[in-house]
């Protein structure tokens, strides 16, 4: 009898253990919240990040890979420094190239051309947050998010609200102050057909790893381009400092117009 009674004491401390841990696990919500604080407060921070676009023209499709090692510093400081290098490989063709931004401008160095345009520093921020994988977004535009567990890691799936999407992008390409870049996007218009996310969580509460996967058509005077993007980014140890080097900047061209211009002043002469 007496055993019996103390076999049914450890099954309630069991059961109250069981249920004080229940209470006490995070949703869904509150592990996507405190990894986007995390990422949110890092000054710096270096990515790797392959992207696979299949871009369809009626019948006709191309397929493009672009690869990516990409580091920033001062993102929270306000110091911003850039820089990304990889490679683009479409119809079997590979160009490397090179990007970086420092003292207000975005310079970029493909092709054996060095050119450089202005860039607002908090329109630099936030491309350089969203290639790194720093870029969190409300839960207004999420949906069907869910957590699973993979060893010490958590596991977040969510789909992105197209709709909402669409018009979170529509007020940023409004508020960009890239030369000539707002006139150049008039009259384009895309839908989001879907938005599919996934993040992984380490022990510590950031984001190691994301992957986007998305489908939109996009249309301009009467053509409609379908596209298919897979987007894999790894973190690489988040929360440590990364420095950033920047090269010499004598060679490069600025360029006239802007980003969507893109003539250099030397050829502008030539002219």
């Amino acid at each position: 009898m007496r055993r019996g009674r103390n076999v049914l004491a450890l099954v309630l401390a069991g059961m109250m253990a069981l249920s004080l841990g229940g209470c006490s696990r995070k949703t869904p919500e509150e592990i996507y919240q405190e990894a986007a604080e995390k990422s949110a407060q890092m000054d710096s921070m270096a990515a790797v990040s392959d992207i696979q676009i299949t871009a369809s023209y009626g019948e006709e499709s191309i397929d493009l890979s672009i690869n990516m090692d990409i580091k920033a510093s001062g993102l929270t400081s306000g110091q911003l420094l850039y820089e990304a290098d990889g490679s683009i490989d479409v119809a079997g063709q590979t160009m490397n190239m090179s990007y970086f931004y420092a003292d207000g401008y975005y310079y970029m160095d493909m092709v054996g051309a060095k050119l450089k345009y202005p860039m607002d520093l908090e329109d630099m921020m936030n491309q350089a947050k969203q290639l790194t994988g720093g870029t969190s977004y409300d839960l207004e535009y999420i949906q069907n998010l869910e957590a699973s567990e993979d060893g010490d890691n958590t596991i977040l799936t969510y789909n992105m609200d197209g709709e909402q999407m669409k018009q979170l992008v529509q007020e940023l390409l409004g508020g960009m102050n890239i030369a000539g870049a707002t006139e150049a996007l008039e009259g384009l218009d895309y839908t989001f057909n879907s938005i599919d996310c996934q993040m992984t969580i380490n022990p510590d509460g950031y984001n190691t790893a994301s992957r986007i996967a998305m489908d939109m058509t996009m249309s301009m005077d009467g053509e409609e381009i379908g596209f298919v993007m897979d987007m894999t980014t790894q973190i690489e140890n988040p929360g440590e400092t990364v420095q950033v080097t920047i090269p010499d900047t004598s060679e490069y061209q600025e360029v006239i117009g802007g980003a969507a211009g893109m003539i250099s002043e030397e050829a502008a002469e030539q002219q």
